[in-house]
C-alpha cells in the first residue's frame, strides 16, 4: 500500500507555528505571529514586516480561546481564536490544497489537544475553513512516526526521546518502539529557559551587539524597541540550518547587524547546559536515542551541547517531520497512544467531527442484533477499542458514524448506519471484518 494518498495534505500545529506539507514535500512554514493591519489580521512571517511598532501576538494557540483580549473595540471583538483562525486560513491559502478535494491529517500539540475546549475551537476552525479531517494524532507521536519512516537510523525497538517545545516549555516525550508499534509513555517538563526567558536573554544579548556595532541604542525610545523585538522573535523562529542571521531596524535611518551561528553561540550563554540540567538529558549513562524536532534546536548551542561526551545518538529533525507523520498514520500506518483522555474527549478526536448530526439523519428502526465487539484488520483480531486500530475506523456501539469514503459489504453507507457481526469495512486501501467475540 502506498504510504501517502494524491488527496491527502498534512498539518503540524504547535504553540509555536503551523507547517503544512503534501506528499512531495513540506510547503510553507508559518510561526505564531499575528497582528492587525487596517481592517485585516496579518498572520505568520509577514506579521514580522511591521514598518510601523504594533502589537504582535505569539501565545494564541497555546492559550487558544474566545475570550476577547485588552485591545478590543467596541466595533471589533479580538480574540486569540479569531488570531488563530486567520493564521490557519492564510497557512492554508500558501499551500494552495483545495479542501474541497483533499482531506487533512493534523498533528496537534498537546497544548492543544489535551483540552476539550481548545480542540473544540479547532475542529471548529477546521469546519469553516472546509477542512474534511481524515485523523487527528498527538505531535509528539507525528514526529515519531514521521522519523521512524523517513531516517534509517530509527531504532528498531526500545525507547527513545523526543526533545520539543510547546506551550513556551521545554518537554522531553518518552516513547517506545516495539512489534512496529509507538507508545507515547511519559512527557517531562521544564519552566528553565522557557520561551519567555529566551525573547528577554537574546533581546538583552543581540541588543547590547547591536549598540557596540552600529552606535545606536534600541532602547532609545519606544517604537525602536518595539521593532527590534519583532526583529529579535523572527531570530527565534529563524531556520538553525541557516549559517548566518540578518537583524535591521529601520527607523530614520535603517540600520542592520549580522549574527552568525557561532556568534549566536556564544550569545546563548549557558542556557543550554540549563536546559539540559533541568530536563534530565545530562546524565553519560543514558544510551536511548534523542530526537529534537525543529522546533527545540533553534535555540543556539544546545544540539551541539547534548552531543558532546554522550553515548546517546542525537538526530536533528527537520521541519515538516510531524506533517508527515500525521500523513503516514491517516494513510493507516498502525499507531498506539496512551494519553488521559474522557470517553468525551475521544469523541472529539475521531475524524467524524463534519458527519451529520444524528437529527438530520432519518430514525433508525431498533433491530435486535449483538453488536459486534471486535474487528479483523491486516489479519489480527482486534478489540474495537483497541488503540493500535486507525484513528479512521468510524465504528461506536454497533454504528457506522460517518459514510463519506466508505463501503459496506461492497456497497454504499450511510451515517448512523447499524452494523453486525459479519460485516465487511472498505475505507480506502484497508478492509476490516466486523465479528463478535465472548468476553474472556
Amino acid at each position: 500500500m502506498s504510504t501517502y494518498t494524491p488527496d491527502l495534505f498534512g498539518l503540524e500545529i504547535a504553540s509555536t507555528g503551523i507547517a503544512a506539507g503534501t506528499a512531495d514535500a513540506l510547503v510553507t512554514s508559518e510561526p505564531a505571529a499575528a497582528r492587525v493591519e487596517g481592517d485585516a489580521i496579518v498572520a505568520g512571517w509577514a506579521a514580522f514586516a511591521a514598518k510601523a511598532p504594533a502589537p504582535v501576538w505569539h501565545d494564541f494557540w497555546e492559550h487558544l480561546s474566545r475570550d476577547p483580549l485588552p485591545e478590543s473595540a467596541a466595533d471589533r471583538i479580538l480574540a486569540r481564536s479569531i488570531l488563530a483562525y486567520n493564521h490557519l486560513g492564510q497557512t492554508l491559502a500558501g499551500l494552495g490544497a483545495d479542501p474541497a478535494r483533499a482531506s487533512c491529517a493534523v498533528a496537534l500539540a498537546p497544548s492543544i489537544l489535551d483540552d476539550e475546549e481548545r480542540t473544540g475551537l479547532f475542529l471548529s476552525m477546521a469546519k469553516s475553513h472546509g477542512l474534511r479531517l481524515r485523523g487527528l494524532l498527538p505531535l509528539p507521536l507525528a514526529l515519531a512516526v514521521g522519523a521512524a519512516r523517513s531516517m534509517n537510523t530509527f531504532p528498531d525497538d526500545g525507547p527513545f526521546d523526543i526533545l520539543d517545545i510547546d506551550a513556551g516549555q521545554w518537554t522531553v516525550y518518552s516513547l517506545h518502539r516495539a512489534d512496529g508499534m509507538i507508545r507515547l509513555d511519559t512527557a517531562t517538563t521544564t519552566r528553565e529557559g522557557r520561551r519567555k526567558v529566551l525573547r528577554a536573554h537574546f533581546f538583552d544579548a543581540l541588543s547590547a551587539r547591536f549598540l557596540a556595532e552600529t552606535a545606536f541604542d534600541v532602547r532609545h525610545n519606544a517604537a525602536a524597541e518595539t521593532l527590534f523585538r519583532l526583529a529579535v522573535e523572527r531570530f527565534l523562529h529563524s531556520d538553525p540550518g541557516e549559517g548566518e542571521h540578518t537583524l535591521q531596524l529601520a527607523t530614520r535611518k535603517a540600520r542592520s547587524i549580522t549574527v552568525s551561528r557561532a556568534a549566536a553561540r556564544e550569545l546563548a550563554a549557558d542556557l543550554p547546559h540549563r536546559v539540559i540540567g533541568a530536563l534530565g538529558l545530562d546524565d553519560p549513562g543514558t544510551r536511548a536515542p534523542l530526537f529534537i524536532s525543529h522546533r527545540a534546536h533553534f535555540l543556539p548551542g544546545l544540539a551541539e551541547a547534548l552531543a558532546a561526551g554522550r553515548t546517546r545518538p542525537v538526530t536533528l529533525l527537520p521541519a515538516g517531520t510531524g506533517v508527515h507523520g500525521a500523513m503516514v498514520a491517516a494513510a493507516g500506518w498502525p499507531v498506539a497512544e496512551i494519553i488521559e483522555a474522557t470517553p468525551e474527549f475521544r469523541e472529539l478526536t475521531v475524524p467524524q467531527a463534519n458527519a451529520p448530526a444524528a437529527a438530520a439523519s432519518p430514525p433508525e428502526t431498533p433491530v435486535d442484533i449483538e453488536m459486534p465487539t471486535h474487528v479483523v484488520w491486516r489479519g489480527l483480531v482486534h478489540p474495537l477499542d483497541h488503540p493500535a486500530l486507525p484513528h479512521f475506523l468510524p465504528v461506536r456501539d454497533g454504528k457506522l458514524l460517518r459514510a463519506e469514503g466508505i463501503r459496506v459489504n461492497g456497497g454504499s453507507a450511510r451515517a448512523l448506519q447499524p452494523l453486525k457481526p459479519g460485516d465487511r469495512l472498505e475505507i480506502g486501501e484497508e478492509a476490516f471484518l466486523l465479528t463478535r467475540m465472548a468476553p474472556a
